[in-house]
């Protein structure tokens, strides 16, 4: 048979609540500590987010109209195919960035190179889109126009969406 005394028994309860207490202290801590964390960079500047460097593009190609913005997707895949690197290739320049970053000693000219190569594919495809989207404008009546920019302006007012927030250590 247990024998407790009153005291033990007040002293336990005592010890879960003075635990309990702690670990909600703990989360507000926590909470308000995270906020302050992820807002130190000031206005626009959280860790999650960019200081609202959205593509520029996107707001172009969501006020066209849908049938548009098929036609635009279709011609590029179609006509830039050729000169922008597949998906494996754009892999294989990620698995080699990986193994300069790993390698010692460390060659910042490879890094260099990878991201001149990456950067210049990028340039090509925003390059042949900016052509694309600005044959389709020229091609509106003054009245799509003006339609296009009404959408364009309404896009531009929408909130910005929420990002996926990076990986943790």
């Amino acid at each position: 048979m247990d024998h407790q005394t009153p005291t033990s028994k007040a002293s336990r309860k005592i010890r879960w609540a003075l635990g309990l207490s702690l670990a909600v202290n703990l989360l507000f801590v926590g909470a308000i500590g995270g906020a302050i964390y992820r807002n130190a960079g000031g206005p626009g500047l959280d860790r999650y987010h960019a200081p609202d460097l959205r593509s520029y593009g996107t707001p172009y190609v969501r006020a066209l109209p849908r049938k548009d913005r098929r036609d635009l997707h279709a011609y590029l895949k179609k006509n830039n195919g050729a000169g922008r690197p597949s998906r494996a290739e754009r892999r294989a320049q990620y698995d080699n960035m990986l193994s300069v970053l790993r390698a010692e000693p460390f060659e910042v000219d490879a890094v260099q190179d990878i991201l001149k190569a990456q950067g210049a594919a990028a340039h090509e495809m925003q390059t042949a889109a900016h052509r694309a989207w600005l044959d389709r404008i020229s091609a509106m009546s003054a009245e799509e126009r003006q339609a296009y920019a009404d959408r364009l302006e309404r896009e531009l007012k929408k909130p910005k969406r929420k990002l996926r927030k990076p990986l943790r250590d």
